[in-house]
């Protein structure tokens, strides 16, 4: 049974702030832990907002994978940002530029040049190895990307 409450955490801050949802009685409650993972052993993985729990929570299964997972969130943080902007930002519009006069074709270049120059300039902030990740982790299967990182 799913309430679908995880889909809360899809809406967008600026949403949030533009429509006044906490003036109308949104209210975000942390979760802590954010996940448990029961195994058929027992076991279970518990994972949170704390950085050291989670570590040690790992570590009960794998010490190279514990090792290894805050350089994972961490590099999934950086693809956050970079994703934000394009999540956040209109995309340019696609006018019927062969019925538009010359100013709404100049507009059209000005509007998707800005949109793509922003977006450029992410980009090449991350360096060519965090690009060459990126695209992995958006292109490749998943389990690709966590044998990558994991034991």
């Amino acid at each position: 049974f799913s309430r679908c409450s995880y889909l809360l955490s899809l809406l967008r801050p600026a949403l949030i702030r533009e429509l006044e949802l906490e003036r109308h009685g949104l209210k975000l409650l942390p979760r802590s832990p954010s996940s448990f993972t029961p195994c058929l052993d027992g076991r279970y993985l518990l994972l949170g907002p704390e950085a050291e729990l989670n570590r040690s929570e790992i570590g009960k299964f794998s010490k190279k994978d514990a090792e290894a997972y805050p350089r994972y969130e961490e590099q999934l943080e950086k693809f956050c940002k970079l994703m934000d902007f394009v999540i956040d930002s209109p995309p340019p519009e696609l006018r019927q530029l062969y019925h538009a006069s010359m100013v709404d074709r100049m507009k059209d270049k000005v509007d998707k040049s800005v949109f793509w120059s922003k977006l450029l300039g992410i980009v090449m902030q991350q360096g060519q190895k965090d690009m060459v990740n990126f695209f992995d982790l958006l292109l490749s299967p998943a389990s690709k990307i966590l044998n990558n990182w994991f034991e």
